[in-house]
């Protein structure tokens, strides 16, 4: 039985509650935040030490279900699908994709930070997550095979206001197949996101088209974007 979007929703909330614990309160995040403000000057080593260790928290705070929802959405609810995440962090939001919308595919979890990669191995572990696989490396040098991957994602990365922009969107585009149901999936904050003209530039000149915008909120009510985009077909596009 196709499982339903309040079923998938309750299962996140279930499967968060499980690896990141509950939710931390304001006063909690007050806290992080001065945290991460003070880790600013540190070198990228103990930065990314630090920031791995409070990251936790922070996805239990912002994730909202209606994240996977959307994802499911425009995902055809394929269950095999190869999954690439670019800047995957903890891996959390993947994770569960890989155990409950995709058990018979497999997705790749992406990131320059040792200590991210070294957290998302020991989540998947615990959670026993075979088909997913934790790869230290940089978003625009994946070492993928050209034309392979069904679903690219990036959740929140902050990758659009990056001198690497370009060269990440041009790598999404080398790396999905070329295939009408292939899709790049990024969410970013709303406030200080380019606009709707400026992002259908960028991924034109990467060979990518923009297919839809969708707007929802993290739990701190913060506004998110999330786009969704495909690979241009040369011939009608």
């Amino acid at each position: 039985m196709k499982p339903t979007a309040k079923t998938i929703k309750e299962k996140y909330q279930k499967f968060l509650k499980k690896t990141v614990g509950k939710r931390p309160s304001k006063k909690r995040m007050k806290e992080i935040d001065l945290i991460m403000n003070n880790l600013k000057n540190k070198n990228n080593i103990l930065y990314n030490k630090k920031l791995a260790a409070i990251w936790r928290e922070i996805v239990a705070y912002e994730s909202n279900p209606r994240e996977i929802t959307l994802f499911r959405k425009h995902t055809f609810s394929r269950k095999n699908l190869k999954v690439t995440s670019i800047a995957s962090g903890l891996g959390i939001f993947e994770l569960f994709i890989a155990k409950e919308i995709i058990p018979e595919g497999k997705i790749i979890l992406i990131d320059s930070s040792k200590s991210m990669c070294k957290k998302a191995r020991e989540y998947k572990k615990k959670l026993k997550v075979m088909n997913a696989q934790i790869s230290f490396k940089d978003a625009n040098k994946t070492g993928l095979k050209k034309n392979t991957q069904n679903l690219v994602i990036a959740r929140r990365p902050g990758f659009t206001k990056s001198q690497k922009w370009p060269g990440i969107l041009k790598e999404v585009k080398r790396i999905l197949k070329e295939d009408p149901k292939s899709a790049f999936i990024y969410t970013t904050q709303k406030q200080g996101n380019k606009s709707k003209k400026e992002i259908i530039e960028e991924l034109d000149k990467a060979g990518l088209k923009l297919i839809k915008i969708e707007e929802f909120k993290e739990m701190s009510g913060t506004p998110i974007e999330m786009i969704i985009a495909k690979v241009k077909n040369k011939h009608k596009d």
